[in-house]
């Protein structure tokens, strides 16, 4: 079983808790739930999944010595509402990009996601380029999004089992 579901939740949980949990909460983040954007809070998050995840006993150049190895890649899309940022598109997008460098400063003080169970390392990689996104039923442009991109190092114990059962 992969460990990404707990990966994800710990994710979120640690974004919930950015600012004291001021900006981000159960209204306005989700795991690949788009429909949080349509609150009336400024700020919104998704977490979702930005590459395929990875098994083995040898990850990243780093030995298990008898462990399972995943690595996770979880993704933050970071969102700013356009109606609700003075000065429209242009000020969304500085507010996104701005909230994004917050984040990724608030993330690596975690550097195992607040402590998650199996976590051995977690790091940002990456921050995307912004963009503008709309609903899908208009050609409205609604918010403006900045992608935040971590990848997280796992290691557990398995029960090997040998012959049949």
């Amino acid at each position: 079983m992969s460990l990404y579901p707990a990966i994800a939740d710990a994710t979120l949980t640690l974004l919930r808790s950015y600012q004291s949990g001021a900006v981000y909460g159960v209204n306005n983040s989700g795991h690949y739930d788009w429909s949080v954007r349509n609150g009336d809070r400024e700020h919104s998050a998704v977490v979702g999944m930005w590459q395929r995840s990875q098994f083995g006993d040898t990850l990243n150049g780093r030995a298990a010595f008898g462990k399972r190895q995943e690595m996770h890649y979880p993704r933050i899309s970071l969102l700013v509402a356009i109606g609700q940022a003075e000065n429209g598109d242009d000020a969304a997008v500085i507010a996104a990009i701005d909230r994004a460098s917050d984040v990724i400063v608030y993330l690596n003080r975690y550097q195992r996601l607040n402590n998650a169970t199996n976590v051995k390392r977690a790091e940002v990689v990456g921050m995307g380029v912004p963009e503008l996104i709309g609903s899908p039923r208009s050609e409205r442009v609604t918010h403006a999004r900045v992608d935040v991109d971590l990848q997280v190092l796992c290691e557990i114990t398995l029960d090997v089992v040998e012959g049949a059962q």
